[in-house]
């Protein structure tokens, strides 16, 4: 088992590669002239279920997709009715952008490889579903034992099972800065590991970001989850997860873990809880690591509860969590509190149901400023290899407007 200390350094390497790695078309976007405003062209669902299937009929809007100019699908309005599938990839590792469609109301077919799925994407790799609207479906975007996809900058409403799942053995995804709102789970992954959930917002589902079946190794971190019935994110039988600096409100329990050992939940705010904040049940849900995270709930009867060998703090040094109804004073210092002079520390437990926090902390916890500085130097660092990144992503924009125009001046002079 790693340090606490330890899997935050690993966190972080796996964020800032992900931040390196994402495809930034939102900057090339943002340089388009002011007044370009994107139009949508209805066009019949997509299924592209090979390599030879990359053609013009299939939806393929242009080239520079990136590695060798494979392909980009842009700008289709995308009625599913009755086809089960707003959008299909399957069996390809071709360089493929999804990028700024409307696709909506998928239904009729809900077997393996539709799914009643606005996207699905299965056995594929290398595609980015990028800038795109997805309502009404039910699951919003589908991985099926796919890998190395990003999806980003998404909006999914009202998907009756899954906003995004990942399922199975869909590894090393990087999932960013999608609205995922009015679903069952938010985000679901099923027996997939070493992916990254990042700044995402998830409103209004049963659960808000849902693991389950041996999903090992998942990075989940800075998303906003508000208004789950259930849980804002519920861990089943999987192990060394990082549960770092989210902000779950509104949830009938913030965290639940069942089953899941190694990990480590570090720096969340959880408030207005119903239940628990906090909640790790079963005996084999056993060496996770829960400090400097904020447990701010008014409203339920107890905050935490506790099964299992977990630690609910860090080094005397470093303090445990932060418990909005602790009521211990500060007098004392040390690793037995009992030299005299504060540390910020509470000089006794924090004790709940078979679990306590041997070193409370008396305030609110935030990421001290030398941190936050060595973030924002790296996050500069990151952004000088995004731009330049970026320039090439500029190339899909302006051979998409290069086309346009092209098209308008021959139809000019047909007339």
């Amino acid at each position: 088992m790693k340090t606490g200390k330890g899997m935050i350094a690993i966190a972080f390497v796996i964020m800032l590669v992900a931040t390196m790695t994402i495809p930034l078309i939102e900057v090339a976007k943002a340089e388009q002239p002011i007044g370009c405003e994107i139009i949508l062209t209805s066009h019949l669902p997509i299924r592209i279920n090979s390599n030879s299937d990359f053609t013009v009929g299939n939806g393929v809007s242009s080239g520079t997709g990136t590695s060798g100019d494979p392909y980009v699908i842009a700008n289709w309005a995308i009625n599913a009715t009755g086809y089960g599938c707003g959008i299909y990839i399957g069996n390809t590792t071709k360089y493929t952008i999804i990028l700024d469609c409307s696709i909506f109301d998928a239904s009729g077919i809900s077997v393996e490889y539709y799914g009643n799925s606005g996207i699905y994407l299965h056995t594929s790799g290398n595609i980015t579903v990028f800038d795109n609207t997805i309502t009404n479906n039910v699951h919003g975007i589908y991985l099926h034992t796919s890998s190395n996809i990003s999806i980003d900058l998404n909006n999914i409403n009202v998907s009756s099972t899954n906003g995004i799942i990942l399922n199975p053995s869909s590894n090393y995804n990087n999932i960013t800065n999608n609205n995922l709102n009015n679903s069952n789970n938010g985000l679901y992954l099923f027996s997939s590991t070493n992916n990254i959930i990042f700044n995402n917002n998830v409103t209004n589902s049963t659960i808000g970001i849902h693991l389950s079946d041996a999903s090992n190794i998942n990075n989940i971190s800075n998303n906003t989850i508000k208004y789950s019935i259930s849980y804002g994110i519920y861990s089943s039988t999987s192990s060394y997860l990082s549960i770092l600096d989210n902000t779950i409100t509104d949830s009938t329990i913030g965290i639940h873990l069942y089953k899941t050992t190694y990990s480590d939940i570090i720096r969340n705010d959880v408030s207005n809880s119903l239940n628990y904040d906090m909640y790790i049940s079963s005996v084999t849900s056993m060496y996770n690591y829960i400090y400097h995270n904020n447990f701010l709930s008014t409203t339920s009867l107890e905050i935490a509860y506790n099964t299992g060998t977990n630690y609910w703090n860090s080094t005397h040094q470093f303090g445990g969590n932060y418990w909005n109804n602790y009521t211990g004073v500060d007098n004392y210092h040390g690793v037995n509190q009992d030299i005299l002079g504060s540390d910020n520390i509470g000089d006794t437990p924090y004790i709940f149901t078979t679990g306590q926090d041997n070193y409370p902390l008396m305030e609110y916890y935030e990421v001290p400023k030398e941190q936050e500085e060595e973030l924002t130097a790296m996050q500069i660092f990151s952004q000088i290899l995004i731009s330049i990144i970026a320039l090439i992503i500029l190339l899909i924009i302006f051979k998409m407007i290069h086309d346009q125009l092209n098209g308008i001046i021959k139809d000019d002079k047909k007339r």
